[in-house]
């Protein structure tokens, strides 16, 4: 409940910035999609969590607090992304209007900007991962809250498709 409320607000917010809302019709087929895409994730996106906060938090908290092995686990984390958000927004940039001698410049700014961004919202959202793994001590918790993150991310973006609206939502779910 607490993602939708989430969720909602993030894309009122967008809303409120300006962003263009997608048509109906693009919105309906990704919620077609969505009980497939859940599973997908906690097959894929979701089974990271043995590696990040079963294996590498104990191991950073053994030289760190739960806060610092947080934010050293997020570099890690964020950088792990990087190869799939380069594809992603280099392949999704919207390159209207730009010079055909500007096109490199204009993805390069995009993947560049995404990357910070992506670092800003995973940062937040990673404490909040080693509360939940150290107030349930489940990973199976950390697993399905991983799932719910990067399912309301992906359809906020099918909604409204722009990088700073998942920063958004990144941060709200950090707070």
């Amino acid at each position: 409940m607490l993602s939708l409320v989430i969720t909602i607000s993030a894309v009122l917010i967008g809303l409120l910035a300006g962003l263009p809302l997608q048509s109906p019709l693009e919105i309906a087929i990704p919620f077609q999609l969505l009980i497939p895409f859940i599973l997908w994730q906690l097959f894929t996106s979701g089974l990271e969590e043995p590696g990040w906060r079963g294996y590498a938090l104990p191991k950073l908290q053994k030289k760190y607090n739960a806060e610092a092995a947080s934010w050293r686990l997020n570099i890690f984390w964020s950088i792990w992304h990087w190869p799939y958000l380069i594809f992603l927004y280099a392949s999704t940039t919207i390159l209207t209007d730009v010079p055909p001698e500007m096109v490199g410049v204009a993805i390069g700014v995009t993947i560049v900007q995404s990357l910070i961004l992506h670092a800003i919202s995973s940062a937040s959202i990673a404490i909040v991962y080693t509360w939940l793994y150290h107030n349930t001590e489940s990973l199976f918790i950390c697993i399905l809250f991983h799932v719910a993150t990067n399912v309301t991310n992906i359809y906020v973006q099918a909604i409204l498709p722009h990088p700073a609206l998942s920063v958004v939502l990144g941060i709200m779910l950090g707070l």
